[in-house]
């Protein structure tokens, strides 16, 4: 029979946002949750035998217990066969009493709910169908090796669907220049012996889209966005395993919000007029928008800018922009602001005509309204 897996990670539940005004920090703490409902309810729709689970289901080891109680909730929605729940760096595990999945295992189903901490496999039957997962779960934030080194010494059962589960950079995908992320390279992964892995730790997808052959290992990215260097709106994986082992895997996204971080030279309003239409696109309820303008406009221009650019603020979730826009001065300007025949009057008037980049006049213009003030 085909299996069918939901497979997630990064979901880092507990971020706190302090950096945002607080309504703002509450949409993007509640926005965790409201994404991993997506998810069990898009793994319930197609009828998925499991969720899984690639490390960092929390932000933190000392999350809430209203978090953690929470996320079960969440979890227990799901109608499938078993939620497997590998700890990541992040809620790495911890043989502490009273420790995070000490506390997470005293709330969740055990016969629903399986979080992998151990170094060994972990058998689960379909039917007639063995689906065996190898964890190599983080014990610490912290470590320049991986724990998947087990993995490749286990006798496996070719007839068995093998999938190895980690959480750590891969080289080459991620940026991880003092190798302290449980490094893995794609050919350690490759010759472990599983079939495919479901990894997690890099916020971005591997494969970047949807795929019809077998790859050595999915990378789902985080389920919602978390900051503004984030360009996607989220995203899980949905994998079908037929008999003979063919893969089929589907990208879809799970997040609600999206980030814009939009840098846009603006030489004229006309640049400025797409620039609205581009904003008036997004749905402005579930938008955070970061916009730095440069280039250089009349003066007025500029102060119609200003304006529109206030009136934009409160019309988003969260917008907020710098306008590096400089005035271009022209002999309407130079008239506007200096006496005829004044000293500066003459020397931007005669920029004006010589300097053919324009960067003179605007020096000059910076220099004379400094000794202004």
């Amino acid at each position: 029979m085909t299996i069918k897996i939901v497979h997630t990670a990064d979901n880092h539940i507990g971020m706190k946002f302090n950096s945002y005004p607080p309504e703002v920090k509450a949409k993007l703490v509640q926005e965790r949750f409201n994404a991993l409902k997506n998810i069990v309810v898009m793994a319930n729709s197609r009828a998925a035998n499991f969720l899984v689970v690639a490390g960092d289901l929390f932000d933190t080891i000392n999350v809430s217990m209203n978090d953690i109680k929470e996320v079960i909730s969440v979890l227990n929605g799901f109608t499938g066969d078993a939620v497997i729940v590998l700890p990541g760096n992040h809620d790495f595990f911890d043989v502490t009493p009273n420790s995070l999945w000490d506390k997470f295992r005293k709330n969740a189903d055990s016969n629903k709910i399986y979080v992998l901490d151990q170094y060994e496999p972990f058998q689960y039957n379909i039917g007639e169908q063995k689906v065996v997962f190898y964890p190599a779960s983080c014990r610490s934030k912290h470590s320049d090796v991986n724990m998947i080194g087990w993995i490749g010494a286990s006798a496996m059962n070719s007839e068995a669907i093998n999938i190895g589960l980690a959480h750590g950079n891969v080289t080459g995908l991620g940026l991880d220049q003092v190798d302290k992320y449980f490094n893995m390279s794609p050919e350690e992964l490759k010759q472990a012996g599983v079939d495919f892995w479901l990894l997690g730790h890099i916020h971005v997808p591997f494969p970047k889209t949807s795929v019809n052959y077998n790859p050595d290992f999915f990378m789902p990215a985080t389920h919602t966005p978390d900051g503004m260097d984030r360009k996607h709106r989220g995203s899980c994986w949905y994998i079908e395993v037929d008999p003979s082992k063919n893969i089929k895997g589907d990208l879809i996204q799970t997040g609600n919000l999206g980030f814009y971080d939009w840098e846009k030279k603006i030489s004229s309003m006309l640049d400025f007029d797409k620039l609205l239409s581009e904003l008036k696109e997004l749905d402005h309820n579930l938008s955070l928008v970061r916009l730095e303008l440069t280039g250089r406009l009349s003066h007025e221009e500029l102060q119609q800018i200003n304006t529109k650019l206030k009136a934009l603020n409160d019309s988003f979730l969260y917008f907020t922009s710098q306008n590096f826009i400089k005035v271009n001065i022209d002999i309407k300007y130079v008239d506007a602001n200096y006496t005829k025949d004044s000293l500066p009057h003459k020397l931007l008037s005669s920029l004006i005509n010589e300097s053919e980049s324009g960067l003179e006049l605007q020096l000059a213009n910076e220099l004379i309204e400094s000794l202004k003030s």
